[in-house]
């Protein structure tokens, strides 16, 4: 049985991973880095620079990512409670290669049959297939 504490720290741990892979995603864009140097410099000088259209890129990236797991993580949440499946609230688990992508539910009781665990299963990947086509459509 693993503690709520340590399943939350694994989590904070993996946002934040996910946050500086986001940020990071901008390190090889010229423009980005450019402009965020010369507001660092303005700044460090003791004046005022504006470096939200940063926050607006961040968003563009972020948001997404965020609303295609969230959907997933429903996705299989609703299936769960369909089914009468009991399941631990998701723990996000870290990785280096992409972030956001691992999550884990934890089952507490067995599925009532194959059917059952195979809509709980599918769930989750089909609808953030779905919400992808959507974001990749929409641009």
């Amino acid at each position: 049985n693993i503690s709520p504490l340590f399943t939350n720290v694994v989590s904070l741990a993996s946002l934040f991973i996910a946050f500086t892979w986001f940020v990071g995603t901008f390190g090889s864009n010229e423009l980005v880095v450019k402009t965020l140097t010369e507001a660092n410099e303005v700044i460090a000088a003791g004046g005022n620079s504006d470096i939200s259209f940063f926050s607006d890129e961040l968003t563009m990236v972020l948001l997404p990512m965020a609303l295609i797991q969230g959907a997933h993580e429903l996705a299989h949440l609703t299936m769960a409670w369909k089914d009468k499946i009991k399941v631990t609230p998701p723990t996000i688990l870290p990785s280096q290669t992409l972030p956001f992508l691992s999550f884990e539910n934890r089952l507490k009781n067995s599925p009532s049959s194959f059917s059952s665990l195979y809509d709980f299963a599918m769930a989750g990947p089909a609808t953030g297939m779905i919400f992808s086509l959507i974001f990749l459509c929409v641009g």
